[in-house]
């Protein structure tokens, strides 16, 4: 199973994730929160639901795949 879900908020896409369960692995990929909707509790909500998804397909593991990116202030 490989799907990328939408993130909507008052009918207006904020965000998606890749989500994907290979040998009952599931695999979060590709989260993204559009720079306004940032630092409000969105992402996290997303990750959290991505879990719950995994969750129900019977999965023995979660992993996640992150980006960093560094910025000087």
């Amino acid at each position: 199973m490989g799907v990328v879900q939408i993130a909507e908020f008052n009918n207006t896409i904020i965000g998606k994730v890749h989500l994907e369960v290979r040998d009952g692995i599931g695999g979060i990929y590709g989260l993204g929160v559009l720079p306004e909707y940032r630092r409000k509790g969105y992402g996290r909500e997303i990750l959290i639901k991505s879990v719950q998804l995994l969750k129900a397909k019977q999965v023995n593991e979660v992993m996640l795949q992150v980006s960093v990116e560094t910025r000087v202030l």
